[in-house]
């Protein structure tokens, strides 16, 4: 039986990764529907096992396999989960990897949880906040700071985001912040 839910700060990691989370039911053989946090990343397609985190903080390491549904819907099968009784249950578990599982990305290109959480400041010492989310909004990634008690949105172009050291901060350009 689970516990209470845990904040996100105990549930997870610092050296796993969320990829999103089960959302729903899919069909009557206890397929699920996915949320992804980066749904142009095609990484899940490639799993063959994936890390189930509940609610209450309980995991379920799960054999795992995904596909496109209709639309931009993503669908998994979860191991040991055949009926939609059983898939009714993970909504809301969160799929996570090992950071170490990761492939290597070319310079210059970050996972998102490289830059959540980074000092964001303008390149003339302004600090702005730290960045709380990065919205897929299609071409261009949208970046939320948040800070200074407001919320800032800065397009995640060459013109805007001057450079990006991770582990270390983010420089914007100046005026990039209104």
């Amino acid at each position: 039986m689970a516990g209470r839910a845990l904040p996100d700060r105990q549930r997870f990691r610092s050296d796993e990764v969320r990829l999103g989370y089960v959302s729903g039911v899919f069909g009557v053989r206890g397929e699920v529907r996915l949320y992804l946090y980066n749904p142009t990343s095609r990484l899940l397609w490639s799993m063959e096992e994936i890390v189930l985190v509940g609610p209450a903080g309980e995991r379920q390491p799960v054999s795992f396999r995904v596909r496109d549904g209709a639309g931009k819907r993503v669908l998994g099968r979860l191991g040991g989960v055949g009926s939609p009784e059983d898939a009714r249950s993970l909504i809301g578990h969160e799929l996570v990897l090992p950071k170490a599982v990761l492939p290597e990305v070319e310079e210059g290109t970050f996972y998102h949880h490289q830059l959540l959480g980074l000092p964001v400041e303008t390149e003339s010492g302004q600090q702005l906040g730290v960045l709380g989310a990065i919205h897929s909004t299609g071409e261009t990634d949208v970046w939320e700071v948040r800070g200074r008690g407001e919320t800032i949105y800065i397009p995640a172009v060459q013109e805007e985001i001057v450079q990006v050291q991770p582990g270390r901060c983010i420089v914007v350009a100046d005026g990039g912040e209104e």
